[in-house]
């Protein structure tokens, strides 16, 4: 399916006597076409259109925790790797794997296989 190129109700293109109707919906008219047309051309962004914070922090050397305040007013549902690398910019070259906890304001976040003679910028996402 191809979407319309058309993005904006534009007055002028249509007859005089129907001009001042136009003009009245133009406004909510195209500022919901210009979201949809966003949403379908691969402009959606995770922080404006789903519900989820962010964590970005270091993970010192021999550290594999770190916990942060959850702020959403809905209970996580999950906790994703936005990224991870290593502090020094050496490659990570085993594998790893995050498991995390919910107390009801923080999320404890526990990493599993990351070397733990170096440290490791992380990015994580919780969604709800």
């Amino acid at each position: 399916m191809h979407i319309s190129p058309a993005k904006r109700l534009v007055v002028e293109d249509y007859k005089a006597e129907s001009r001042e109707l136009v003009t009245r919906l133009a406004q909510t008219l195209n500022t919901f076409l210009d979201q949809v047309s966003a949403a379908l051309s691969k402009q959606l962004t995770l922080t404006d259109n789903l519900k989820s914070q962010r964590f970005v922090a270091v993970l010192p050397i021999a550290a594999s925790t770190t916990s942060f305040s959850y702020t959403l007013n809905e209970h996580p549902t999950e906790v994703r790797i936005g990224q991870v690398s290593r502090a020094d910019g050496s490659a990570i070259t085993a594998a790893f794997s995050l498991t995390w906890t919910y107390d009801g304001s923080k999320i404890l976040a526990v990493f599993q296989g990351l070397d733990a003679g170096k440290a490791h910028n992380i990015t994580l996402i919780t969604q709800v």
